[in-house]
């Protein structure tokens, strides 16, 4: 029996890593984001037979990551309830990408490395939370992660097959595809034609649907996260932004050191080049930086910090195991307090917000009748709970004009399209200053909801108490 627990413990040691990882995703999971809303009422129209629409009766692509958006409605469809589907779709895919990190790392030999990973991928708070926010982030990483896996194994069929699926799922993973095509080329002299081809026949049905459907396979989000984003050129540069985070900080000198350690070992080239020209790509298109973005980054980074954590513990503790052993469990103990903060503060700031766009879509489905429009800048849950026609101020879920290059302001845009109501938020006003409504021309204040929000530094030396305002206007 002990010949056996020693032969398996590292497989031992990430099962138990994939049952704490499914404790903090379960246990911390916060409300799903606003943006995720919009897709289970695209999501929810699909299983009833409505169309793959928003608005009844609009053809828009209003989704970026319609492999996903298929697969939960499908689960939809035979019954089971939009957000649990979507939520364990998302569980399992974190779950996977985490076992996939441990044999990328065992695969280069770094199978000690792949454990500190695998147990920083658990346990990390913006992998838990935007892992579990609703979205596609958590498939489409796993769906990236498992591309890189079968490409370093030189499985070039199941690469080309989970290449398909990535770019189905969002159009983006063409990054990643280029990226290891280049590479089949550089190593083998040679195109990548079987590779190539898998891929292809895998999303190029949704190319021909999507065509016919919407007229473009093109999301309609592009143009609207464009125009959201002005002249933004920053993707790039916010990656640092991005590791400027309770957990992050603590693993920057270990990052750098393993990019140092294996910056010549080919095998790890797909994920170096893969990771590059993606963040290329959204700078050039210029999209704003939401963190859900960059989450696919995060396995990335995660592997070159486990590896220099490694290599520091190794050099330091050469002759000590002992003393090695102890470094990382305070170490790791640190990156579980600074992740449980982390998650703790985005719950404290995020959740309540999210109440209270569920509750106020709830009352437009109470108090407004069927025909009724409403217009709003987050219309996820507002729309999904109101399940009224909706005006989105960002142009998601609306055609685009093609002359239209900046965005409307609020009275412009109600000017134009005329909705019933309006919903503005005027939010983080501190609780000492007198709040008052905007004043719109042909509408009248209708009803005002209010939320409190209270942040407390960690040492409770500090307290701020905001409030968020949401005034409804009524069309006269």
């Amino acid at each position: 029996m002990k010949k056996i627990i020693n032969k398996n413990k590292n497989l031992i040691f990430l099962i138990l890593i994939l049952v704490i990882a499914t404790f903090f995703r379960l246990y911390f999971n916060p409300m799903d984001i606003d943006d995720a809303t919009i897709g289970y009422r695209v999501i929810e129209n699909i299983a009833s037979g409505k169309g793959f629409e928003y608005n009844s009766g609009e053809k828009v692509l209003s989704t970026s990551a319609p492999l996903h958006i298929i697969i939960i409605s499908f689960f939809t469809y035979l019954g089971m309830d939009v957000i649990f589907a979507t939520n364990a779709l998302s569980l399992i895919s974190a779950l996977i990408t985490i076992i996939l990190v441990y044999f990328i790392l065992k695969e280069i030999n770094f199978e000690n490395a792949g454990l500190i990973a695998a147990f920083i991928l658990a346990i990390s708070n913006d992998f838990v939370i935007y892992t579990m926010n609703g979205m596609e982030t958590s498939f489409y990483t796993m769906l990236w992660m498992t591309s890189i896996y079968f490409f370093i194994k030189k499985k070039y069929s199941l690469t080309g097959l989970f290449l398909g699926l990535l770019v189905f799922t969002r159009v983006d993973g063409a990054m990643l595809a280029i990226a290891l095509g280049l590479l089949y080329i550089f190593n083998h002299k040679k195109i990548p034609w079987k590779m190539a081809i898998i891929a292809i026949l895998v999303f190029m049905p949704w190319i021909i649907f999507a065509t016919s459907y919407f007229g473009s396979p093109i999301p309609n989000t592009l143009k609207a996260k464009q125009l959201q984003a002005g002249s933004d050129s920053t993707f790039f540069i916010r990656i640092f932004a991005f590791l400027y985070d309770e957990t992050f900080l603590l693993l920057i000198p270990f990052i750098i050191i393993g990019l140092i350690k294996i910056f010549n070992k080919k095998e790890i080239w797909p994920i170096y080049f893969g990771s590059l020209l993606y963040l290329i790509a959204y700078t050039a298109i210029q999209i704003h930086g939401y963190i859900w973005y960059y989450i696919p980054l995060i396995p990335i980074i995660v592997i070159f910090a486990a590896i220099g954590i490694t290599y520091v513990t190794k050099r330091i503790f050469s002759q000590k195991k002992i003393y090695s052993n102890l470094f990382l469990i305070i170490f790791m103990i640190s990156i579980v307090a600074t992740s449980i903060l982390g998650m703790k503060h985005y719950k404290q700031k995020v959740d309540i917000k999210w109440e209270s766009y569920k509750e106020i879509g709830l009352w437009f489905n109470q108090n407004t009748e069927p025909t009724d429009t409403i217009m709003f800048h987050d219309i996820g849950y507002v729309g999904y709970y109101s399940e009224r026609y909706i005006w989105d101020y960002n142009l998601l879920i609306h055609k685009q004009e093609k002359d239209v290059t900046t965005k409307l302001s609020y009275p412009e845009f109600m000017k134009k399209y005329n909705p019933n109501y309006v919903l503005h938020l005027k939010k983080n006003v501190v609780d000492t200053i007198e709040n008052s409504a905007p004043d719109y021309v042909g509408y009248e204040l209708f009803k005002t909801f209010t939320d409190d929000f209270s942040y407390q530094t960690d040492d409770l030396r500090y307290k701020l108490n905001f409030k968020n305002y949401y005034y409804i206007f009524k069309r006269k």
